[in-house]
């Protein structure tokens, strides 16, 4: 049986790009790097690391992916001004 889907009311975003779909899948106990060989084995592409918590899987057939962890706290290095409070310094090179 196949499912006919009804086109989107707007195809392009405000910038006039194609709207992209998020789906989140919680999880635990699995690593950033592990999420995007699986990504890479089913779907193909290149993987490509933007940070600690952020990568891509580039170039498939449906497009990109991007995986990260939903760790706003650490992608966004707001512990850092929580860490001065209690009197730890980071450098600027610190990353978590």
């Amino acid at each position: 049986m196949t499912t006919q889907f009804r086109k989107l009311p707007w195809e392009t975003g405000p910038e006039h790009k194609p709207r992209r779909i998020g789906i989140e899948i919680e999880m635990a106990g699995v690593d950033l790097a592990t999420m995007t060989a699986v990504v890479q084995a089913e779907f193909g592409g290149k993987i490509e690391i933007e940070s600690p918590f952020v990568s891509r899987v580039r170039g498939t057939e449906w497009g990109d992916f991007q995986i990260e962890l939903d760790a706003r706290v650490l992608k966004d290095r707001s512990y850092r001004e929580h860490l001065k409070n209690l009197g730890v310094e980071l450098s600027e090179e610190d990353h978590a």
